[in-house]
């Protein structure tokens, strides 16, 4: 699995390497989850596989519950099949946000998934 629990490096220290964040179906990160050192790339779901994994080594997902190219629970499907096992932040304004993670954590064994409004 990929990215979980990955030790950092304090900025400015050798081996630093700020979080990457992966967003799929959005344009930009919500205010909520602003945060120093992040490193931002928006990826279309069509584009996401293994080698782009392995290589850019995102550390946290996020996305909106429907987006215009999938939902999460496609996304987290995909996620899960490629080999992912990090943080994935679905943006939605539901009723129970802790019954809807649970229903997608079903999807993604490995993967981390909170829901919070955007």
């Amino acid at each position: 699995m990929v990215a979980q629990n990955r030790g950092r490096a304090r900025p400015g220290s050798v081996g630093f390497r700020p979080e990457q964040v992966f967003l799929i179906g959005l344009d930009r990160l919500p205010a909520s989850l602003l945060a120093d050192n992040v490193s931002i790339r928006i990826v279309p779901f069509a584009a996401l596989n293994s080698a782009m994994l392995y290589v850019l080594r995102p550390d946290h997902v996020v996305c909106p519950l429907f987006g215009p190219d999938c939902d999460a629970a496609q996304l987290i499907g995909r996620l899960h099949g490629i080999g992912y096992g990090g943080r994935l932040t679905v943006i939605a304004v539901v009723p129970d946000p802790a019954m809807v993670a649970a229903e997608l954590a079903e999807l993604g064994p490995g993967i981390t998934v909170k829901v919070v409004a955007p």
